[in-house]
Formats: C-alpha cells, structure tokens, sequence
C-alpha cells in the first residue's frame, strides 16, 4: 500500500497547495481507495460521505473541494508528472471520480513495479552471488555491488523508455487535434 506521505509527496510535486482543502479529501480518500478500491464504483455515494464525516464537513462540500483541487492541478506546469498519471488519456481536465481512477491506478502500478524491481534485483543478485573474486578466492562483494548497479540502471533505463514512448504519442494525439 502506498503510504500517506508518499501521496501527499505526488501531490505536492503536481503543484496542488497544502492549504487547499482538496488536498487533505484527496489524501483521505487515496487512503480509503487503498483499502477498499469499491469506492470508485459510487464515489458520490461512499467516498465523499466517509470523508466528509473525517473533517466533519458534508459530502457536497468534499465534491467541490476536490473538484477545485483537481482543477488547479490539471492547471499545473509538471506536465511529465501528470502525463505519466494520467497515461496521456485527457487533453481537458478530468472529472472526480476519472481523477481517483487514474490516481488509484497510477498508484497501484508503482507499487506492483517497485514489487517486481525488488524481486528481480535480488533474484539476479542472489544468482551472482557465488562469483569468485580472481585475486583472493572469496565471493567477489564489489563484483556484486557492481552488477547490482547495473540491474537498476536498466531498470531505470527501460522507464525512461516507457515514459518517452508515452510523451511522443500524447505530442502525436495533439498535433493530430491542431490539424
């Protein structure tokens, strides 16, 4: 499950201000999301009453909050965040419950990658633990922080690759609409 600050931290680098009601609804209801993804299906009805009961405030008053700050984000100039969120799906701003989606979404696709890295780095680190050092006859721990090394920058490098494909064909779907 993500953790409080790692959303708080997403929203922030999205430019939306902590004094913003919205901000602390959006966090709330990530974490409610979190626990049970059931909230998506009737987000008026579920996810902004629970919230609301949270900051004692009604639900019409969450909806317009989040609204306001769903707004000043799509408003933002971290365009590489948001087209990574939203996987280059909108050209205008999202409504509510399409911004809980994609945010749940995006959330939840970090988490199974940082899942799968971890996995896959001890895995290949494990297979090369038995490299022996030439000089001293030991496993080898440098050869192993090296190749350590490596299997991040590929995995990094694969991200990057993913996250340009992802610009080019949203620079693509705005050129197509100004034609």
């Amino acid at each position: 499950m993500y953790s409080y600050g790692g959303i708080k931290l997403i929203l922030r680098k999205l430019g939306l201000k902590t004094t913003l009601c919205g901000y602390r609804y959006i966090v709330y209801g990530m974490m409610l999301l979190q626990k049970n993804p059931s909230y998506l299906d009737f987000i008026t009805k579920t996810l902004y009453i629970d919230i609301a009961k949270k900051f004692q405030t009604s639900s019409v008053c969450v909806e317009r909050a989040i609204r306001t700050a769903v707004s000043t984000i799509w408003k933002t100039n971290n365009l590489k965040l948001l087209y990574e969120i939203s996987g280059n799906e909108f050209i205008s701003r999202p409504t509510n419950k399409e911004f809980f989606g994609l945010f749940y979404r995006y959330l939840s696709k970090e988490e199974e990658e940082e899942a799968v890295e971890k996995e896959l780095v001890d895995k290949d680190i494990d297979m090369y633990c038995d490299l022996m050092c030439d000089e001293c006859g030991k496993t080898c721990e440098q050869l192993k922080k090296v190749y350590q090394e490596m299997v991040v920058l590929s995995i990094e490098n694969r991200k990057l690759k993913e996250q340009l494909s992802r610009i080019i064909s949203y620079d693509a779907k705005i050129e197509g609409q100004e034609s």
